[in-house]
């Protein structure tokens, strides 16, 4: 259909295109009834079939036009065209490119403009959490960079309406599974703490011009951010410590061990803005990004990092609030009081007494030693080396990785854990060399195998397959068909019109997939003729009996 002209909901002229992407297209239109130019999004025909999805639209749609922020682009209207069923959604022009764009044409971004625009990204999202609404789709490709430099998010919203929708829409996944956090990838509940992650990966992108997960496929990409810590950036690029480690935060893997919102993660941004040259102070939660900063910082910045601040392991993760961080010249380094100046020695001293002090420190020292020598010889006639303590090694297979770690740590032993695919629970241990009950030294290191929870596969591409191709498709992808449901639909009779999950979702390899197939067009029953009304029977007039004729009177 020819859109340039069109007019959507009766309202909005189409003007001309201004992008498309795997779930829409957008346009550049004037709104007849206000006289101004907006962008329209019109969600690509698939979505329209769907009634679950248009009331979940709506919903959406609804809650992202009650955002006001000047980092979030407005949304003005929202609604289906009659033409088509095709759902719409009207929202602020904005002049300017996208961030995606922005990155493929200068490849990164100074450490300057890039916590910038973290900035108000963070805080944008922040409005967003405040209200009990998550984006889930934070990428460049949805955040707008206008002409005047200012930052504004879009979408927010639209990512849970389509997610929820059952359909499927393959590049929409392949481009946003680089940024889905840990959480999303499993298919967990989705909170602020993963808009964070994936906040802490575009900010990873503008810093280095890469993200810290690559992959030939949505599944490579989605097992390694499940099994892997990603690098700190500053392995590509020089990064100041103190971002690096907070952008390491952003990155755990944990939810509750990352900042618990992006209003956090802004104040983080804020704070070494206004003190680049200061570690940045993360506590428990963030030293696996400060020790990814150490090569950088040096261990006297990891000790004053880690001595910053402390956030609870336990509970309900606190709001992070950057404490102030004392410079240098005023603040204690590694433990010992602050700096103050030795006081004069008083002159005049005899010189001699310092020599008789020496000369006793001496002979303590020998005394000390010739009496060890002594006694550690006694009943064998030998001197011998004090043995190391050795321990027993207990059964770690089948417990809990952290618990894992507090018995090693009692025992004085060096764990060296592994990622292993699993079906047992994720953070399992599933094995261990030396096996347990060998005897160890203290300080010896312990391999141990921890179960990342079971082999990650991607939903291949269902729609327009026959079930018997859709059942071998899945077989190939090492999953299984799932409930086959028949639904009216305009595609052809047996072909997959839908799968849930849908393609690109990353699933346990061997589920189920469940698929739709069209029954051909719902059947329009024919018009049932009216009878026409029976006729009433005619009735004849009975016939007047003709008067006699008198006969002739002779």
């Amino acid at each position: 259909m020819e859109m340039i002209g069109r007019l959507v909901g009766g309202r909005y002229r189409i003007i001309a295109p201004l992008g498309e992407g795997g779930m829409a297209t957008i346009w550049r239109a004037l709104d007849e009834q206000l006289d101004r130019e907006v962008a329209v999004k019109l969600l690509r025909p698939q979505y329209g079939s769907d009634a679950g999805f248009a009331a979940r639209f709506r919903q959406e749609a609804r809650s992202a036009g009650s955002l006001s922020h000047p980092n979030i682009v407005s949304v003005f209207d929202y609604g289906t065209d009659p033409t088509d069923d095709n759902q719409y959604i009207v929202m602020e022009l904005v002049e300017g490119d996208n961030l995606s764009t922005v990155l493929h044409e200068r490849g990164s971004l100074s450490t300057e403009d890039s916590v910038r625009v973290a900035i108000a990204i963070a805080s944008a999202l922040e409005a967003a959490h405040r209200r009990g609404i998550v984006h889930r789709d934070v990428k460049p490709g949805n955040i707008l960079i206008t002409d005047e430099g200012d930052v504004k998010v879009t979408d927010f919203g639209i990512a849970r309406a389509v997610s929820e929708a059952s359909m499927t829409v393959t590049g929409t996944t392949l481009g946003s599974v680089h940024y889905f956090s840990p959480e999303q990838a499993r298919g967990d509940e989705v909170t602020g703490a993963s808009d964070v992650y994936s906040l802490g990966i575009v900010l990873y992108e503008m810093l280095t011009g890469r993200r810290p997960f690559e992959g030939d496929s949505a599944a490579g990409v989605a097992l390694r951010r499940l099994n892997e810590d990603p690098l700190p950036p500053s392995t590509y690029k020089p990064v100041p410590a103190g971002l690096s480690a907070i952008i390491m935060r952003a990155l755990e893997r944990d939810p509750a061990r990352r900042f618990p919102d992006a209003g956090s993660l802004a104040e983080a941004l804020r704070v070494w803005r206004r003190n680049p040259d200061e570690p940045a102070p993360l506590g428990a939660a963030g030293s696996a990004g400060v020790a990814g900063a150490r090569g950088v910082a040096g261990a006297a910045a990891l000790a004053a990092t880690e001595a910053a601040a402390t956030v609870p392991t336990s509970g309900d993760p606190t709001v992070y609030v950057p404490p102030r961080v004392a410079r240098p010249s005023d603040r204690a380094v590694a433990g010992r009081p602050p700096y103050r100046a030795a006081p004069q020695r008083r002159r005049g001293q005899p010189w001699w007494i310092w020599l008789l002090v020496l000369l006793a420190l001496i002979l303590l020292g020998t005394i000390g030693f010739l009496a060890s020598q002594i006694l550690g010889g006694l009943g064998s006639g030998a001197t011998t080396t004090p043995a190391v303590a050795a321990v027993d090694l207990p059964n770690w297979v089948g417990k809990p990785i952290a618990e894992v770690r507090r018995s090693a740590d009692s025992l004085g032993i060096t764990l060296n854990p592994s990622q292993v695919a699993s079906e047992k629970p994720v953070g399992t241990v599933i094995g261990m060399a030396p096996p347990a009950g060998t005897q160890v030294h203290k300080g010896s290191s312990v391999a141990v195998q921890v179960s990342s929870g079971p082999q990650m596969v991607s939903v291949p591409p269902l729609i327009g397959q026959t079930t018997d191709q859709a059942n071998q498709t899945l077989q190939s992808a090492g999953l299984t068909l799932g409930t086959v449901t028949p639904e009216a639909s305009g595609a052809d009779k047996g072909t997959v019109i839908r799968s849930v999950p849908p393609a690109g979702d990353v699933v346990a390899k061997g589920s189920p997939v469940s698929v739709v197939v069209s029954s051909g067009p719902t059947p329009t029953p024919s018009p049932t003729p009216t009878p026409s009304p029976t006729p009433s029977p005619t009735l004849r007039p009975t016939p007047s009996p003709s008067p006699s004729t008198a006969p002739p009177t002779p």
